[in-house]
């Protein structure tokens, strides 16, 4: 096969940079289609192969079949993408994957695009996009782009494709700070800095023709934290620092005290005598809080026909007769195991043992989900049973279906309330962001950190996030449907009124008092 012939760099239009690391047997299958879309497409164009280092004759097979072969000096993949910009020929730079993920076919595509903006994106998420890749990783990279999105504040859809062609003076001379591959987004927002418009053009992302995988989920997670701190200091004033402000005077204030009023050991020790805490005690405990929980199912089906019942630990209704048991079975009579009842199990805020009564009436191994309740709504309880699993899963927590468990260690129970609240406190930072959002699309910059500044700081947000319950998550799914019909108001476009719907329904989904507005 001969190799493609060298042109003078002021002779080349297109310049195709390959970051590759011991990739020889993927470039041995790419090469060749790629040199033959490239020629279909009738332009000047070179191929450069950048070499992170290969061990397995990377570097060799690349020349053997054409490319020019640079080797980056420093490690890491955003470096190896700078290394290809400053040593691009071309007007225009296309990044692509040297594993075969990206199909040299759609080459003609972006390059049909060039003219409508500085950065042309094959994307996976954008209509008539696919991604054959694990289930896992397509919901973490949808959910990351999201994310990717809000903060730059774009509609780009995947702002994590490697599969990019720019417009040289954008890319060249850019101080990259990012070693792995979040540099794909500290590319684009300093793109996006330089004036540099986003397209899209969708492409079905495939299975790499073989090798493994560089990448690293866990390092490029902290990786990716840091490189949107620094893109978000390239924002202009005075977002770049009133809001970060304003957003880490909010965390101090529903961060702090967010464990009042907790159960614990300590609270039980004040009251109970050592001699009280037996596991008969317990088992006693817990008998009398079944039969008082099935007696007003009893009375809830009797006086509405049907069986759906509030499980909330409340005093005894009138004329019910809390369980007895024999003389000398019994350690303390049952109105004190009902106070042990409560003592053990609520927080200061009995409307908190709301939701942990929904969430405990779940039967994941049987498919039942019915919370057998209805002053939250779904779209809170669903969410926040899913996050306790995760830190169930990941040994943060513990849940256990028997109530015994939790007597006999309050610190447990506890943690399940305080994780559920630091949820609560997310929910929070999140509306004082979406807060400003909506300010400054109605009114500008200045207004909205002062409507975001009101809101973050207003005793009943702060009373809110220290609370294991849906409002501020309600709140923030309305304001976002707020933000994004102002954006379609404004704007005058009607794709962010789906979003604006999706995001109401929600909020009702999450606190049902919502419906009458």
């Amino acid at each position: 096969m001969s190799p493609i012939k060298s042109m003078s760099s002021s002779s080349v239009e297109l310049t195709v940079a390959l970051p590759a690391l011991n990739e020889r047997d993927s470039l041995t299958l790419l090469l060749p289609r790629l040199r033959e879309a490239l020629e279909a497409l009738s332009v000047a164009h070179e191929i450069v192969v950048v070499d992170g280092g290969s061990t397995d004759g990377t570097p060799e097979t690349a020349r053997r079949l054409g490319a020019r072969v640079v080797t980056q000096e420093t490690p890491g993949f955003g470096q190896a993408l700078r290394a290809g910009f400053e040593a691009a020929a071309g007007r225009w730079v296309l990044i692509m994957d040297a594993d075969g993920s990206h199909p040299p076919e759609k080459i003609k595509d972006l390059w049909a695009r060039r003219e409508q903006a500085g950065v042309v994106i094959g994307s996976r998420f954008a209509p008539g996009g696919s991604a054959d890749m694990p289930g896992a990783r397509y919901a973490m990279s949808r959910l990351l782009n999201l994310v990717t999105g809000l903060l730059f504040e774009t509609l780009v859809r995947d702002a994590s494709s490697g599969f990019r062609l720019y417009r040289a003076e954008l890319v060249k001379g850019l101080d990259l700070r990012q070693r792995d591959f979040s540099a794909q987004q500290e590319i684009l927002a300093l793109a996006i800095s330089r004036g540099g418009r986003v397209a899209e053009e969708p492409f079905r992302y495939e299975p790499r023709l073989g090798g493994e995988s560089k990448a690293r989920p866990l390092a490029w997670l902290a990786s990716y934290a840091r490189m949107l701190g620094r893109v978000l200091s390239l924002r202009p004033e005075p977002q770049r620092v009133v809001l970060p402000a304003i957003l880490l005077a909010a965390a101090a204030a529903y961060l702090t005290g967010i464990g009042y009023g907790l159960p614990s050991a300590r609270r039980v020790e004040r009251v109970f005598l050592p001699e009280q805490r037996t596991e008969e005690f317990y088992r006693a405990v817990e008998d009398n809080r079944r039969a008082f929980y099935r007696t007003i199912g009893d009375n809830l089906q009797a006086a509405f026909g049907r069986g759906e019942w509030a499980g909330t630990l409340v005093p005894p209704v009138e004329g019910f007769v809390l369980k007895r048991y024999p003389a000398g079975q019994s350690p303390v009579d049952a109105t004190l195991m009902h106070a042990y009842s409560s003592f053990a199990l609520r927080s200061v805020d009995q409307d908190e043992q709301f939701v942990l009564n929904s969430v405990a009436r779940f039967r994941p191994r049987k498919l039942d989900f019915n919370p057998h309740e209805t002053m939250y709504g779904g779209a809170y309880i669903y969410p926040l049973a899913a996050w306790w699993a995760a830190l169930h899963a990941a040994h943060a927590l513990r849940l256990v279906p028997d109530a015994l468990h939790y007597y006999e260690h309050p610190a447990q129970i506890a943690r399940l309330y305080l994780t559920g609240r630091l949820l609560s406190a997310l929910s929070g930072l999140v509306c004082v962001w979406l807060v400003f959002l909506l300010g400054r699309e109605l009114y500008g910059a200045w207004p909205g950190l002062a409507a975001a500044a009101l809101f973050a700081l207003s005793p009943a947000v702060v009373g809110y996030a220290h609370q294991l319950k849906p409002h501020l998550t309600a709140a923030g799914l309305a304001t976002a449907a707020l933000w994004l019909a102002a954006r379609a108001v404004m704007r005058r476009q009607t794709r962010p009124l789906l979003g604006a719907a999706v995001c109401y329904g929600l909020a009702v989904g999450a606190a049902k008092n919502l419906w009458p507005l």
